[in-house]
């Protein structure tokens, strides 16, 4: 048996993925229908949130999931760019530190905004 300094960062990952406990067979299925759900109620949803720098920049992330597929990036908005007053008036920011996020639906082959609640 080899000591615990000789072994490999790979070797001792393994033997402690050994020694976990093995989900039964109800438990993994409870598991996969909980995942399974989660994925349904966020299939065709989108959201964008914006957030004004002090430069007055402004941050865009943006997150999707259509068709089992998440995509997402981020934006860098400047207030030289041709867009930079569109970019405040849909996310409504006015003055550094303001934010907001509009999370969008695929309905009828169309992103529709959603009204917060």
């Amino acid at each position: 048996m080899q000591s615990d300094n000789s072994k490999s960062w790979f070797q001792k990952l393994n033997e402690r993925l050994d020694n976990e406990p093995v989900p039964s067979a109800e438990e993994f299925e409870r598991i996969r229908a909980e995942r399974n759900a989660a994925h349904e109620a966020m299939e065709g949803t989108s959201k964008e949130s914006a957030f004004m720098n002090d430069d007055r920049s402004v941050n865009i992330k943006f997150w999707t999931y259509k068709d089992g597929v998440i995509g997402d990036g981020w934006d860098l908005v400047k207030p030289e760019h041709a867009h930079y007053q569109e970019v405040c008036a849909k996310h409504q920011l006015r003055k550094p530190g303001d934010s907001n996020t509009i999370t969008s639906k695929w309905i009828d082959g169309n992103w529709v905004e959603q009204l917060e609640k």
